[in-house]
């Protein structure tokens, strides 16, 4: 089967069945993409912009939502979020995405799915919180072993349901998640984002990840990594050479 791109709203009821199968974790709050408006990550919301899912385009995946207070807080800042107003603090993921990575990839957001590994917010520390210290999402993320392989094998299905010409893991973390889900990519997902980067060839690695399913996959740092904007625009042409190499169609 020769994929050729397209759109496809059911697709997106597909991601939202694999949402079904995760079990309770005591350290994870479940998500249900009650987010209405763009932009956001599934599956906090739909994860793509317009109407129809974005079938054979880019899939941005990340490492997990965030906390369940940031997704609690989100209607003042995601559902509302217009870039030209929003302030750079408070949503430095999509800020940095939307001015410094994407303009330099030349990627119609219209072709892209934004996902994570891990579909759950995290839950409180009571700990952290009885000393009056707030829960980070930093580091991996802390979860049952149940929940993280259930994760895996639905990161799996977000890539079968979705079809991308073209993967994008963000981060040190997520290249790790999809190298359980896909072990071809295990050789390229050893050490940190630098060492992923240099080995990978420009254009990404080109893989068979299902018989009738290949993609380009490319290791790009986290946007709201703190490094300068220049570097951030290095990303946005890192990914520009990779969307050309992948032939993702309008």
């Amino acid at each position: 089967m020769t994929l050729t791109g397209g759109s496809d709203r059911n697709r997106f009821e597909e991601l939202k069945a694999l949402l079904a199968g995760l079990p309770d974790c005591a350290t994870v709050a479940p998500l249900d993409c009650r987010l209405s408006g763009f932009p956001s990550f599934f599956p906090g919301g739909p994860g793509f912009c317009g109407s129809e899912f974005p079938v054979g385009g880019v899939m941005f995946i990340g490492n997990n939502f965030g906390t369940i207070e940031q997704y609690d807080a989100l209607p003042s800042t995601v559902r509302e979020f217009e870039p030209e107003v929003t302030k750079r603090t408070e949503n430095k993921t999509w800020w940095d995405l939307w001015y410094l990575v994407l303009p330099e990839s030349g990627i119609p957001i219209e072709r892209c799915f934004f996902t994570n590994a891990y579909l759950g917010a995290i839950v409180t520390d009571p700990e952290r919180a009885a000393k009056g210290k707030k829960t980070r999402n930093v580091g991996a993320l802390r979860a049952e072993r149940a929940y993280r392989s259930a994760c895996i094998c639905a990161l799996a299905g977000q890539v079968r349901i979705a079809e991308p010409h073209l993967i994008v893991l963000m981060g040190g973390h997520a290249p790790k998640a999809f190298a359980q889900a896909f072990p071809q990519f295990g050789p390229f997902a050893k050490g940190g984002v630098a060492a992923m980067q240099r080995r990978q060839p420009i254009g990404g690695n080109a893989l068979a990840l299902a018989p009738e399913l290949r993609a380009r996959v490319l290791v790009l740092q986290h946007p709201s990594n703190p490094r300068s904007d220049t570097s951030k625009r290095e990303q946005g042409r890192l990914l520009k050479a990779a969307y050309g190499a992948a032939g993702v169609q309008a």
